[in-house]
């Protein structure tokens, strides 16, 4: 009995001991087919493209609106915004919206911007475009632009357009509150005729400066104007504008004035004189009348082509008749003297003195 109750036992370990090998071998295989199972792989994360590797807050777009009242003032967009340890926040792709600012609204735009303090102050760079409502556009590569004190300014090469007049210079300030454009050197400025029809009028000075509501240019430190074959010197001239074109309706000069040659001044071929005031026709470019004040002097057409009459005065009256002759022609002052084609003084007198009316235009020989 004792022998049968090993043999059980013996039995039931050699079962348990295969159930166990069987389990073992199970396990195992099940392990190795784990082993040799296709690998997932593994994709690294895509990196983040930084914009600058020194900013310390990056963000994508922006889009803030500031409100005077109830009423949209200024908006800036931007393609993405940085902001640096020392404070300083960079806007990337930046619009600037003014709004209907005495009716009129302008757009500033540049390839970045930095904010000042307050964000109320832009420092501008990269193609800074401004173009207003009224068809005004002026480029530079830099600029700044002041929220506070409506300024925009810009230090370096600018390009001004608006319709058909133009303009270059070095330095430029746009004045939001007067409504008025700067070129501060180098100034050159292009008023063309109506609809191309007319000559161009091509001024430089060493500053020009632009009254938009008032429709005036103010160009001081040496002025040179040319139209054709006429040239205007002063040492500073006022240019009023016609009020729907942009072209001259009065034009005043100031200190060593000068004008020679031409069309559209009849009879006239030279005037001289410390300061010379003209108006013109409304196309623009007909002489209507000329006021010369101080050393003043003209020299008249001659109908042999010769060299023509000169008149001198302390100040000289030139009424234009509407077919381009002479209609008035009046010298006031101490001296008045008319010099002959053939040279020899053919009046002198003191006081006020008419000198002639009527005298008709040369004809022009081709």
């Amino acid at each position: 009995m004792i022998w049968a109750a090993d043999w059980y036992n013996c039995r039931v370990s050699r079962r348990t001991l295969r159930a166990l090998v069987l389990v073992f071998g199970i396990g195992l295989a099940g392990a190795i087919a784990y082993g040799l199972r296709p690998r997932d792989v593994r994709v690294a994360p895509t990196p983040i493209d930084r914009i600058d590797p020194k900013a310390v807050i990056e963000t994508l777009g922006c889009d803030a609106v500031q409100l005077k009242g109830g009423t949209r003032d200024v908006r800036v967009e931007c393609a993405s915004q940085v902001a640096y340890e020392d404070g300083q926040t960079a806007l990337r792709e930046v619009k600037i919206h003014v709004e209907n600012r005495g009716g009129r609204s302008y757009d500033v735009s540049a390839a970045e911007a930095r904010l000042g303090a307050n964000r109320a102050t832009y420092d501008l760079s990269g193609g800074v475009e401004m173009t207003a409502s009224d068809g005004l556009t002026a480029t530079a590569d830099r600029a700044s632009f002041s929220e506070q004190e409506r300024l925009m300014q810009a230090p370096g090469p600018v390009e001004f357009s608006r319709n058909r007049m133009s303009g270059a210079g070095i330095g430029f300030t746009f004045d939001e509150r007067r409504n008025t454009v700067w070129l501060l050197d180098q100034a050159l400025v292009r008023l063309d005729g109506e609809d191309g029809a007319g000559p161009a009028l091509d001024v430089a000075a060493g500053a020009a400066g632009l009254a938009r509501t008032e429709r005036y240019f103010r160009f001081e430190r040496t002025v040179r104007m040319e139209r054709e074959a006429q040239v205007i010197e002063a040492d500073e001239a006022m240019v009023y504008l016609l009020p729907e074109r942009d072209e001259p309706h009065i034009i005043e000069l100031r200190g060593h004035s000068r004008i020679a040659g031409g069309e559209g001044m009849g009879a006239l071929r030279s005037m001289q004189a410390d300061d010379i005031n003209l108006t013109y026709a409304d196309d623009g470019r007909t002489l209507q009348s000329a006021t010369l004040i101080g050393q003043a002097s003209v020299v008249l057409d001659s109908t042999e082509g010769a060299a023509g009459q000169t008149l001198s005065g302390t100040s000289i009256e030139v009424q234009m008749a509407p077919d381009g002759g002479i209609a008035a022609l009046t010298a006031n002052g101490e001296v008045m003297r008319v010099t002959l084609a053939n040279g020899a003084p053919a009046l002198a007198t003191r006081g006020l003195g008419a000198v002639g009316r009527g005298a008709r235009r040369a004809p022009r020989h081709r």
